[in-house]
């Protein structure tokens, strides 16, 4: 969006704007044919811990064909929620475990509480309905544009995605009737100690650039209407650089609400307008960029544990 806008800017004063800084383009092993017949082999033999490989099997794409066609799932609309720097704060001390020195994220806290209270919802919603509900996975994308991801050597202006996706199966007791610092805990352990290393992410990826058939790669993740898939945004300054009239800075910047982001269960936790500010506004902020379908709204606008924690949310419900 900055790099748009740069150039929007940039047509009133000469013929044809250029960027200070042109985004990266190519893709990290994008000529996988380079590779000897020796470095194939050693790529092909490395068992990746996220992904697997499905055979081809067009009958069974086919019946997954009939059966989604079949059914008339209701429909999916976004919704934004800001949650205030104290709201989390509060809610980051609620997700720690009393019991140990440990810590917690903001972003895990977060999680943790829509993961519960969305699982809460769908459970209420398939006593009403009769619905079966797929595994309660949760899945978000890791950053792998550092040292500590093992990809060092790609610029800054890195344009593609640059991300392998953490996840992890949670069981139905400990969603439905657990105590929030459990669910946060088990998000922790899933990013630290179920993500791979350094090198076998650098392996994890050689793997995918040598196989032959990148229609048989699959994630071990389980996407159902019981899962939920949330990334983190909150420390890109998405607002520096979008201003396409001079000091005429938008007042919201998230991802659009499109069919292809309108999918049951996928969020963003994003920086506010107030990122990088040094004085003024609630620095501590973030909004969460949600889609849910659309029974499920109606049943968490009464959810009291949302609105301990979010007063926007509290006023949203009552309104």
């Amino acid at each position: 969006m900055s790099n748009l806008a740069e150039l929007y800017r940039g047509l009133g004063s000469i013929d044809v704007p250029m960027l200070t800084r042109p985004p990266h383009v190519h893709p990290y092993m994008a000529n996988s044919d380079d590779m000897s017949t020796e470095e194939r082999h050693t790529a092909l033999a490395y068992k990746p811990s996220l992904l697997y490989l499905e055979p081809n099997d067009p009958g069974s794409a086919a019946s997954d064909s009939e059966t989604t066609s079949s059914t008339n799932p209701p429909p999916v609309t976004g919704r934004v929620l800001r949650f205030s720097g104290s709201e989390l704060e509060s809610l980051k001390a609620h997700a720690t475990d009393p019991n140990s020195g440990s810590w917690v994220t903001t972003f895990e806290a977060l999680c943790a509480l829509f993961h519960q209270c969305i699982y809460q919802a769908r459970l209420h919603y398939q006593k009403q309905t009769q619905c079966t509900l797929s595994p309660p996975d949760f899945l978000t994308p890791v950053n792998i544009l550092s040292t500590s991801r093992g990809i060092p050597d790609l610029p800054p202006t890195y344009f593609p995605n640059n991300l392998l996706c953490a996840y992890s199966a949670f069981s139905h007791d400990v969603l439905a009737e657990g105590p929030l610092w459990q669910i946060a805990k088990q998000l922790y352990d899933m990013t630290r100690s179920g993500f791979p290393t350094a090198d076998e992410v650098k392996q994890t990826i050689q793997w995918i650039a040598a196989h032959p058939d990148k229609h048989q790669i699959r994630p071990g993740f389980r996407y159902g209407n019981g899962s939920l898939m949330i990334s983190s945004w909150a420390k890109f300054d998405m607002y520096a650089g979008t201003e396409f009239e001079a000091g005429e800075k938008p007042a919201l910047v998230v991802p659009p609400f499109t069919p292809i982001s309108l999918l049951d269960g996928l969020g963003y936790v994003l920086p506010t307008e107030m990122h990088g500010q040094k004085t003024g506004g609630d620095k501590g902020a973030l909004d969460v960029y949600i889609a849910l379908s659309e029974p499920l709204w109606e049943i968490l606008e009464r959810d009291e544990q949302l609105g301990r924690f979010s007063s926007e949310w509290s006023n949203t419900a009552r309104s």
